[in-house]
């Protein structure tokens, strides 16, 4: 357990490090707000999409389909 907790520690301290260096870098260019907005959820949907998908399919509550994948991509919703 303790192992695991310095892995999302040591995955903070990077995410965050880029952050920082991402910032300084389109500092000028972007509002800072958006660029914080946009990575947060980018970070978030990247890191719990995959985890949130294995568990719903181990616990049998979901079934997605390659055609469902397609039209959340366009339309941002699952339905069909």
């Amino acid at each position: 357990m303790q192992r695991k907790g310095f892995f999302y520690l040591a995955v903070t301290v990077i995410s965050f490090s880029i952050y920082e260096v991402v910032s300084k870098t389109v500092a000028g260019l972007i509002d800072p707000v958006q660029l914080n907005f946009f990575l947060c959820l980018f970070y978030g949907g990247l890191l719990l999409a995959p985890l949130t998908l294995y568990d719903q399919r181990r616990r049998q509550l979901v079934s997605i389909y390659l055609a469902q994948w397609g039209t959340g991509l366009k339309t941002g919703d699952g339905e069909e």
